[in-house]
């Protein structure tokens, strides 16, 4: 059967087909895909295709703001810490 004659009909496993054409418009897609052989390429696609959709249904990705550094703890002066010492011997804590 020629290509002409089989674009009416379904391919094998009910999926579609699609030519799709990447340009320098995507930079970074252009890039990845250059980069692999032309035969990963379409599979490369349906992955990169299915984070996006699973990221869009909130599947995967970051939903907040992200995480910051703790900042370190700065040390205390002088008089804080002899009130520190002050309170924990009146309860009988240990100083450290």
């Amino acid at each position: 059967m020629s290509p002409k004659s089989s674009r009416g009909m379904p391919p094998l496993g009910g999926g579609f087909r699609f030519q799709v054409q990447v340009t320098a418009a995507c930079p970074e897609l252009l890039h990845d895909l250059q980069t692999i052989p032309s035969r990963s390429r379409p599979e490369r696609l349906r992955a990169l295709a299915m984070i996006g959709i699973t990221v869009l249904r909130g599947g995967i990705g970051a939903v907040g703001p992200p995480v910051q550094a703790p900042h370190p703890e700065l040390p205390a002066d002088e008089r804080l810490q002899q009130q520190r010492l002050r309170l924990l011997s009146a309860i009988g804590g240990d100083a450290d």
